[in-house]
């Protein structure tokens, strides 16, 4: 008899703890739609400080919650607009190990692409209007390589159209950067990595106005390098656009 009134106890016991948990529940996804509202909210106000501190708090009262994956976009989005863009690089290379398959792939990598350009451009140099072309291009080759996947696995992506227009933007910026470089091995007589750096400015670049700026270096590497015949026809060339 004991031991029947011992199930007993224990049956009712657990349903108990059933009817809380749904209770609760209830009450956290009503707590959970507020705190998401006001999130939205702060973030059309472009306060994304508050926003932040409003979904790490959704990270924490709830870690296993299925928005989790719409919690780190809107956090990667969040610190993007505060020009945290280191944290919102990690967010997203996090994201991109942890999801292979995401309806908003596309989306997390012309981010990354955005990121990768931030990076590039220092705000120091845009307060004092200071051109630094000749800065490496470790940035710029990452956010090449964003656009590029993006184009290939997402040819019919709402980006698309922005992305080519970035990567011919990125692509310029680079032979930019390629046209200091040819400035530097001209002043040390390093002629063959003129030359060799001309082919890729030529393979990279769209912007025409660049490449005419590196020919009188290729002109005088090719005379430098005794290649006359090579030498006249960049002349020609030269003489053509003057």
């Amino acid at each position: 008899m004991i031991y029947i009134f011992n199930i007993i106890f224990i049956v009712c016991q657990l349903t108990l703890i059933s009817c809380t948990n749904k209770k609760n529940l209830k009450n956290n996804n009503i707590s959970f739609n507020q705190i998401y509202i006001s999130i939205q909210n702060n973030i059309k106000n472009n306060n994304y400080t508050k926003a932040i501190e409003e979904l790490h708090y959704l990270e924490k009262i709830y870690p296993f919650n299925p928005y989790r994956q719409q919690i780190n976009i809107t956090l990667i989005y969040s610190y993007y607009k505060l020009n945290n863009f280191l944290k919102a690089k990690n967010l997203i290379d996090q994201f991109l190990r942890l999801n292979l398959i995401h309806t908003q792939l596309d989306y997390i990598l012309y981010m990354r692409g955005l990121i990768n350009m931030a990076l590039d451009y220092n705000t120091f140099h845009k307060y004092f209007h200071i051109n630094r072309t000749d800065r490496t291009t470790e940035h710029i080759q990452e956010a090449i390589q964003d656009f590029k996947k993006l184009i290939q696995y997402f040819p019919h992506s709402q980006y698309i159209i922005d992305t080519n227009y970035r990567l011919n933007y990125l692509n310029n910026r680079i032979a930019k950067y390629d046209l200091a470089v040819i400035k530097y091995y001209d002043q040390c007589g390093a002629y063959i990595s003129v030359v060799n750096r001309f082919a890729k400015i030529l393979s990279d670049c769209s912007d025409t106005r660049t490449i005419w700026k590196t020919l009188p270096y290729l002109h005088k590497a090719y005379l430098k390098l005794k290649l006359d015949y090579a030498a006249k026809q960049i002349e020609k060339i030269m003489s053509s656009i003057n």
